[in-house]
């Protein structure tokens, strides 16, 4: 649905043959707060809303604590977000030891490869999902790495989900310093990648105690912080 057919020529040593091929479809979209503009985002056309609630929840502007949302409008490729300010305090929840085996992430990422299917298709987009030990809760697609993330945040916040601090965050794109800063806003201890990370997003995430994995396919990843988090199975 979020893709469109094309005609293209491959070219090969041996030859030239005209095929069909599928590209991603991109839209901008206007991310607007309590009637002030905050970004226009690139994406593609697909969970705009939840991305635009990811995006500012991950960055700051909305405080789960302290935050409700009360509208979220699309129109005319703008996201309309207002928020009030929670009637009751609200009571912080106790820190959640969370541990892992290599089997379950393992075994995460074989699921999270089967749901890759626009990825299959186009081979251009990225992915991101958060999940628990055993399973994938919120998985979204996009051509742009963060708006993956920001898609899965959103999803998980309308959702209301509770003690976040025990899920894990897992993108197909590389970890830098600004994903490391996304799911520290969100909570999330686990961030598992199935590309490299950089030594900035390596000294952030030992910084926030976050468990920081890279590299991880098939039957194999590394870890570069928060060894803690991970135990064999």
């Amino acid at each position: 649905m979020w893709k469109k057919s094309v005609r293209i020529l491959n070219v090969t040593d041996r030859e030239f043959k005209k095929q069909n091929d599928q590209l991603a479809l991109e839209t901008k979209v206007e991310v607007v707060l309590n009637q002030k503009k905050i970004m226009d985002l690139i994406a593609m056309p697909a969970l705009v809303k939840e991305m635009a609630i990811g995006y500012l929840v991950s960055m700051g502007y909305i405080d789960e604590q302290n935050d409700d949302l009360e509208t979220c409008k699309l129109s005319l490729g703008t996201v309309e977000v207002c928020t009030k300010a929670k009637a009751m305090e609200v009571t912080k929840t106790e820190d959640v030891d969370l541990r892992v085996t290599n089997i379950d992430v393992i075994r995460l990422l074989a699921k999270f490869n089967e749901k890759s299917i626009l990825y299959m298709d186009t081979g251009i987009a990225h992915r991101a999902a958060i999940a628990t030990k055993k399973e994938i809760l919120f998985f979204a697609e996009d051509i742009n790495r963060l708006s993956a993330i920001d898609k899965v945040a959103g999803l998980c916040f309308l959702e209301q989900k509770k003690q976040i601090e025990a899920l894990i965050l897992i993108s197909s794109g590389k970890i830098t310093s600004e994903v490391v800063a996304k799911a520290g806003v969100l909570k999330l201890k686990i961030i598992v990648s199935r590309t490299g990370v950089t030594a900035q997003a390596a000294a952030l995430a030992q910084e926030k105690d976050i468990t920081l994995v890279g590299f991880a396919r098939k039957k194999r990843f590394n870890i570069y912080t928060g060894e803690k988090r991970i135990v064999k199975g």
